[in-house]
């Protein structure tokens, strides 16, 4: 432990030197709890980036004394957590629009589900056949960025910029709706 207190109190000011041996020693550890926890090389992959982004954005607060990989499992344990939920909020919003009943009212903003899921549908058929295919994987079919990306033989920003393109334009189609 008394490397790790050397290695955090140089990450506080802010060496990549120590960000990258901290890297190095807990990569390993990082990705397999979220490997054990996602089965998803790939989502499993990003999610521990974002897990030593966390650990960088917020180098100069942590504490020398802060026993470091709990504080990483705790990163990694959120990061989990969150995804599940956008995964889980993601496939129940594709259902209920491809699903939803003739006729029926959303009650808290006072739309027609008939008419939004027409719009929806139409707009997503408005869009380019790529983006289209890139959307229905990500949204529908769950996958993620760089699976699609590996898939397709794109980069992971191409898959992103689709993704985004696509969800900005539902999202001015649902907009002039409610």
């Amino acid at each position: 432990m008394d490397e790790d207190r050397r290695l955090i109190l140089e990450l506080n000011a802010s060496s990549r030197k120590a960000f990258t041996e901290l890297y190095h020693k807990y990569i390993g550890m990082v990705m397999g709890f979220l490997s054990s926890m996602l089965n998803d090389r790939s989502l499993s992959e990003d999610l521990a980036q974002y897990c030593f982004l966390q650990l960088w954005n917020h180098r100069e607060s942590i504490s020398p004394e802060r026993n470091l990989p709990a504080y990483l499992y705790v990163i990694a344990k959120n990061a989990v957590l969150n995804e599940l939920r956008r995964q889980e909020q993601a496939s129940r919003f594709a259902d209920y629009i491809l699903n939803c009943q003739d006729g029926v009212e959303l009650p808290a903003i006072g739309v027609d589900t008939q008419k939004l899921q027409q719009e929806v549908l139409s707009a997503i058929a408005s869009l380019p056949q790529a983006r289209r295919r890139i959307f229905e994987m990500r949204v529908i079919e769950g996958k993620t960025c760089p699976a699609i990306a590996e898939e397709l033989g794109l980069s992971v920003k191409t898959v992103e910029t689709q993704v985004a393109r696509s969800t900005k334009l539902l999202k001015k189609t649902v907009e002039k709706l409610v």
